[in-house]
């Protein structure tokens, strides 16, 4: 708070002042422009990211799926293989 003894501003120091302030408003706008597309390219790369790895991720659970279901096959094949000589035999049995 000025004292008494403190001059009052002039017309040139407020303007200046308020000049001041505007060129700063200014600068501020442009910084924030700037970081804004900082941040929307950032979230645009993390979304390639995420599109990426949610690809491979989809890749990877159909290609297990598919190793899973060899192993089923494989195995439902040895069980046939040993239990069929089995079954011929209680069937020529029965007969």
């Amino acid at each position: 708070m000025p004292s008494l003894q403190t001059p009052a501003p002039t017309f040139d120091d407020v303007w200046r002042t308020i000049q001041e302030l505007a060129l700063l408003s200014k600068e501020a706008a442009v910084e924030n422009e700037r970081r804004s597309q900082e941040a929307d390219r950032r979230f645009q790369e993390t979304e390639r990211l995420m599109k990426e790895q949610s690809a491979q991720t989809e890749r990877k659970i159909k290609e297990v799926s598919t190793e899973i279901g060899n192993l089923g096959n494989r195995l439902g094949g040895f069980v046939e293989e040993m239990v069929k000589p089995g079954w011929c035999a209680c069937f020529r049995h029965a007969a």
